[in-house]
This record gives C-alpha cells, structure tokens and sequence, in this order.
C-alpha cells in the first residue's frame, strides 16, 4: 500500500478474494477496501473485488492498523 501510494501513475489498487476466504476479507476490510464488484477466475471461481484509492488515509501504512 505504501509504494501505490507514492507511484503517481496509480490512482486505484485491487484486490480480489475469493468468497470463502474471511480472513483476507477481514485483511481487506482493514486496510480500508471496499467491495465493487465480482469476477469469476478459472482457477479459484468466483472471487470478489475490492477497491482502495491509492492515496486512502491508510495507504502510508505497511501492515494494517489494529483494532482498539
């Protein structure tokens, strides 16, 4: 998240998980991504699509900021 957010050619960074896997939902949700959308990969079915803007408040972080 820290190097998207000091490349100036990214705007968005995405991530996609498949629908059974929480933790990295959980993972997702921490670094402030919000679901857009699904796609379906020949591999791994069908996953779920998440989106960050590459200058989110937590994008200077390199690990997700823990819960109080």
């Amino acid at each position: 998240m820290a190097r998207a957010a000091r490349e100036p050619q990214v705007s968005t960074v995405r991530v996609t998980i498949s629908r059974g896997n929480t933790a990295s939902h959980q993972l997702a949700s921490q670094y402030g991504f919000v679901e857009v959308g699904e796609q379906w990969d020949d591999e791994d079915g069908l996953e779920i699509i998440y989106e960050v803007p590459a200058d989110h408040p937590h994008s200077d972080l390199e690990s997700p900021p823990v819960p109080r």
